[in-house]
């Protein structure tokens, strides 16, 4: 187990975003969480990462309890989160940004090598290095973002609606790679408004409504569940995103 998250509450003032939050992220998982807008899947993510501190209950890492421990920290300990909206620095070029992911390591050696790491899964990155970030596709962006929070070479990733805005082909190639930062051996919790491609790529998946969770279970069974059906897997899907979940599902038989 490498992250456990117990009974925990988060508040906003008088509003209870998290109320008594179970969630276990085995080693190696991909686990999904999904939910209507509003339901605190983003605020369970910050609260795991410490930029939203926790009212009660608590979190542990590798066994030892961090829910006090602020983001700084668990960058070092390994845990990365890419936040909603991609979070880049505009005005920065695409290899200013991706080193600043790099803040907790003094080696040089170690950050050289696994920026190549980095522009060898994001080819894009490598061609537009010396390029400003704010001038990137919105697909681009986020692969700059999963970058960027790779460099501290988390053992643990925390994703938030990666597929946000994005065109359909990009969608997969994010996915993609996704897949391919897990087979590296890091664990992924990951938020995603596209229900049925959180189901597809994910081991495991929690449902979260209005700050509990009310489901989980394995994400293929999930599938079939007729509440999760009705209520997240009603949405018309394009012929990329069928793609991306045929692809998925041949590739995990």
């Amino acid at each position: 187990m490498i992250l456990e998250v117990k009974d925990v509450y988060t508040s906003y003032g008088h509003i209870h975003a998290l109320r008594g939050v179970d969630l276990v992220i085995n080693e190696g998982e991909i686990i999904s969480l999904i939910g209507a807008n509003g339901a605190g899947k983003s605020t369970l993510l910050g609260s795991i990462a410490g930029i939203h501190p926790t009212r009660k209950g608590d979190i542990f890492y590798n066994g030892e309890k961090i829910t006090k421990n602020r983001p700084h920290q668990l960058v070092k300990k390994g845990i990365s989160m890419v936040v909603e909206g991609r979070g880049i620095f505009p005005r920065l070029s695409v290899e200013e940004n991706i080193r600043i992911g790099a803040y907790i390591i003094n080696n040089r050696q170690v950050v050289h090598n696994t920026m190549d790491k980095i522009y060898t899964l994001f080819p894009r990155l490598s061609e537009r290095k010396h390029q400003q970030a704010g001038t990137l596709s919105g697909g681009e962006q986020q692969m700059l973002a999963i970058g960027r929070a790779l460099m501290s070479q988390p053992k643990l990733l925390l994703l938030d609606e990666p597929s946000l805005g994005l065109a359909p082909k990009l969608v997969k190639i994010i996915f993609e790679m996704i897949q391919t930062i897990n087979k590296e051996g890091i664990s992924i919790l990951l938020i995603e408004q596209n229900a049925n491609l959180a189901l597809s790529i994910s081991d495991r998946t929690y449902v979260l409504e209005n700050g509990e969770i009310t489901l989980s279970g394995a994400s293929k069974d999930l599938r079939h569940h007729e509440g999760i059906k009705k209520a997240y897997l009603g949405e018309v899907l394009d012929n990329t995103s069928q793609e991306v979940i045929q692809s998925f599902q041949a590739s995990n038989l």
